[in-house]
């Protein structure tokens, strides 16, 4: 039931006829049955119950005022007659019988209820003042004009027979009538009200329910992009280091693995947009080779740790060039091949395959396949396979692990990209998924270069891999590159078909394969070049599905390689290893070169700049420090938005990087308050955050942010963004930073002192960079040296939130610096906080406990050593 305003219906009209010429008679009657029309209205409305018994009460109450009030005129000129006594009897009834009717309800339909009542009032109203009630006014009228009582009533009977009598029943049919056609219609009307308000009820709870998902995406986004930040930051500075092959090659890996785990975290915030069909498509011109490249060194690596050979397919006649959405479309792929690897057992094979379905001027439409032999799947479990958080069956979920949303996230993705998902597969026979998407292509694709279709055009090359899909997926593409190629599989067969061919037409190149049964490819080559009846080895290209430090490694002073290539093999990766191999200068990685130009570009443009650093995290804030400062730009660290207003009013700044959540006063308040003053309206701001939803982005424009970057923070992106909108002032001066070893020693020296700490763990987290190691450790003691009476402050504040915070502060940057009984004891102190129980006495002595001893041994080492740290 509703208690809402109700559409009133007339169901028992007024009529002239119902007059009795009494006029206090006649307007009581009008309000009578205005009350009558509102009962029904309320009932067939299914109004409240409070409601409907007001309306009864009301009802009640004027009916027993109306009777007596009629009854006094009555008594005046037919006292005693028993056509008075017969009618009190008909106005006690009706009270008793509405009691009656209203009791009804607690037992019978309300339908049902409605209808008893309407009926009993549409007699009671025809048969009462259209009958009773007429009639004793006639008489009344009578008596007033001399008759006496007896001649009245006789003259009363005779008005209301005939045409009188044949009116009432007319009403009383007219009224049974109207009734029930203005109850049905009233009903029918309340059922419709009655859907739409649960309709609105639910697209509420929706809207409700999808606010809550949208603030639960926000906030794990900003808690995952934190940490992410720190990983892609420092695996970047390391790279800028001096590194051996191998621990470039395993950075590199956890560099690209970070940003595509980024990809993924933003695939899944965008859920919400897919699902509500407010997920956009990026339209851009991007190379399919790049893509498959940076899929090859991802899903490579996993494979080589499963002992899988994964395999690229890519047919001649698929554009190199194509314009869409190249993050997408990769994460498609990248879903699919990860769970290929996940599902095929060691010794198994990965394929991803691309052909062209159909090939327009302006479109071409891919087909893209992901081929495994590993444990495949029954119908049953594959129609529930692209539901989501839904597996194969719960033993995939307990053996490999998983949400099941990848495969959902897949199929709608491949939607809006015009195209379709399905799979084919059995138990234990391996499964392929397809998928189709449409693209838009190029009108001019870029040509091979001429190296290969000229001066290559004689070369021969045998292929040699015990695995057959590999050597005919090489053996294709080498093919398409218009050479001469033969395969075989086995190391001995090589060995017969090079001497066999050696005198007369001899093979100038071998991509053969490492890791092969019985002689392997290192064998294998040594055989070759140790033969001395050939006239012509071939140069060698050692193909592997593991590490290339490894493999370099083995063939150490063994053998002479002309080339090293890393499966999965891209077309690309194929031709350039060739040409290298034949002596050219390789065609490839033209567009990584661009982008790192571009880079390069835009760190000189902001030499010298002298940039306001607005940032409380301190891990973020030393990341973003040692990104500016190794690129030659100067800055200054203001940890929240007040301080920065502070530090802007006593220097000038060529532009500020400007975090969005922080204490005190956060990012976008500082910004509106910066462009509130006339001289900083055109200074840049750009802002930075680990939310990314859409609505944090237009926050930041609205607040005044020139631009705005998402955390973890891109360093391509980063400086592209800064040299955009800042200009660094010319009589700024880069400032450089220096260490001294003899002071690095004093300080390796007195960190072995400090008590609470996990020297070697600490170090690791830095890469050893000392002098960061150091700074680190002196900002915890500055910051943490009064925390018992930072969190009795904490206590007092407004803010509900505020101890916790403190104590979740304090445990992240524990963890930084390797004091892992500190950062414990601050989690447990945390989780005190946001519990029922207030009380922290506990947890906080604890927590002092393992502090102090800390802190004074950092006094200690403060006054032991001296400051190496770069100078801000």
């Amino acid at each position: 039931m509703n208690n809402d305003r109700i559409e009133f219906f007339e169901i028992f009209p007024w009529d002239k006829n119902f007059e009795t010429h009494i006029e206090l008679i006649d307007e009581q009657h009008k309000r009578l049955v205005d009350l009558l029309n509102r009962l029904a209205a309320h009932l067939a409305n299914r109004s409240h119950p409070v409601t409907l018994n007001n309306i009864y009460e009301q009802l009640s109450d004027y009916a027993e005022y109306h009777f007596k009030s009629e009854e006094a005129i009555w008594n005046q000129y037919l006292a005693n007659d028993p056509w008075l006594i017969e009618h009190e009897k008909s106005h006690n009834s009706f009270i008793a019988q509405i009691e009656a009717l209203k009791k009804e309800e607690q037992e019978k339909p309300l339908d049902d209820v409605m209808q008893d009542i309407v009926s009993f009032l549409s007699k009671w109203l025809a048969y009462h003042i259209l009958d009773s009630d007429k009639r004793l006014s006639i008489a009344v009228m009578a008596v007033k004009q001399g008759d006496s009582i007896e001649q009245a009533k006789i003259k009363a009977n005779s008005d209301m027979s005939g045409s009188m009598q044949v009116l009432v029943e007319t009403v009383l049919k007219m009224y049974e009538t109207i009734s029930k056609r203005s109850m049905e219609i009233m009903r029918e009307k309340t059922l419709r009200k009655e859907a739409e308000q649960a309709l609105l009820i639910a697209k509420e709870e929706a809207e409700q329910a999808n606010r809550s998902k949208s603030m639960f995406l926000a906030n794990m986004s900003h808690e995952i992009r934190t940490p992410m930040n720190a990983i892609i930051g420092m695996s970047h500075l390391t790279l800028q280091t001096n590194l051996d092959d191998k621990q470039r090659n395993y950075l590199e890996k956890i560099h690209l693995s970070s940003e595509m785990l980024l990809g993924i975290i933003n695939d899944i915030l965008d859920l919400s947009k897919i699902e509500s069909g407010k997920l956009e498509l990026e339209t851009t011109e991007f190379e399919l080779e790049d893509m498959m490249e940076n899929i090859a060194h991802l899903m490579g690596f996993k494979a080589e740790e499963k002992g899988l050979e994964l395999m690229f397919d890519i047919h001649p006649s698929v554009p190199r060039v194509l314009i869409g959405d190249p993050l997408r479309l990769s994460q498609v792929l990248i879903n699919l091949a990860n769970n290929a690897i996940k599902f095929t057992d060691q010794g198994g094979e990965v394929i991803i395959s691309i052909g062209v379905d159909e090939s327009h001027h302006e479109q071409v439409k891919l087909h893209f396949s992901v081929r495994d032999n590993g444990i495949g799947m029954t119908i049953k479990q594959q129609e529930r396979l692209f539901q989501a958080f839904a597996q194969a069956d719960l033993s995939t979920s307990r053996r490999y692990g998983g949400t099941g949303l990848g495969l959902s996230i897949s199929k709608q993705l491949v939607s809006m990209m015009q195209g379709k998902i399905w799979i084919d597969s059995q138990p234990e026979q391996g499964s392929i998924f397809h998928f189709t998407v449409v693209m838009s292509q190029k009108h001019a694709q870029p040509s091979t270069p001429s190296d290969i279709a000229a001066d290559l055009a004689n070369l021969k090359i045998l292929v040699v891999d015990d695995n057959a899909s590999a050597r005919e997926i090489l053996t294709t593409a080498i093919s398409a590159l218009g050479l001469r190629v033969d395969q075989t599989d086995s190391g001995p067969k090589a060995l017969q078909l090079i001497e066999l061919n050696d005198p007369h037409a001899p093979y100038h190149l071998l991509l053969m394969d490492w890791k092969m049964a019985g002689m392997d490819g290192v064998s294998t080559a040594q055989a070759i070049q140790n033969n001395p009846v050939l006239l012509n080895p071939p140069r060698i290209i050692m193909l592997t599905a593991f590490g290339r430090a490894e493999m370099q490694q083995v063939a150490q002073n063994k053998i002479e390689l002309a080339g090293l290539l890393t499966k999965p093999v891209t077309p690309a990766s194929l031709r350039d290893s060739i040409l290298v191999a034949s002596g050219h200068k390789a065609w490839a990685k033209h567009r990584a070169v661009s982008v790192q130009e571009e880079t390069a570009s835009a760190i000189a443009d902001l030499h010298n700049a002298k940039i306001l650093l607005v940032e409380d995290n301190e891990i973020n804030k030393e990341l973003a420090m040692n990104l500016l400062i190794s690129n030659g730009i100067t800055v200054q660290v203001a940890g929240h938005g007040r301080a920065a207003l502070e530090m802007l009013s006593k220097e000038a700044f060529d532009g500020i990087l400007m975090d969005c959540q922080m204490p005190v006063m956060d990012g976008y308040e500082a910004s509106r308050q910066i462009r509130q003053q006339h001289q900083y309206q055109k200074l840049p701001i750009i802002g930075m955050s680990a939310n990314a939803l859409e609505e944090d982005i237009n926050k930041a424009y609205s607040s005044g942010m020139n631009d705005y970057i998402t955390k973890p923070i891109n360093v391509n992106l980063l400086f592209k963004c800064m040299a955009e909108w800042i200009v660094p002032g010319s009589h700024l001066q880069a400032k450089q930073h220096t260490r001294n070893e003899q002071q690095a020693d004093v300080i390796h020296q007195s960190l072995q002192a400090i008590q609470g700490i996990d020297i070697a763990a600490g170090l690791s987290i830095t890469r050893n960079n000392v002098a960061l190691y150091q700074k680190l450790l002196l900002m915890f003691l500055d910051k943490n040296q009064d925390f018992e009476q930072q969190f009795s402050n904490a206590l007092q504040d407004p803010d509900p939130q505020a101890p916790m915070r403190l104590a979740h502060t304090l445990k992240g940057v524990a963890g930084n610096i390797a004091a892992k009984n500190v950062s414990k004891a601050a989690a447990e102190l945390e989780k005190t906080c946001k519990s029922d129980d207030k009380d922290s006495t506990i947890p906080l002595r604890n927590l002092l406990t393992e502090l102090e001893p800390l802190l004074n041994s950092l006094k200690l080492f403060k006054s032991a050593i001296v400051d190496t740290s770069p100078p801000a």
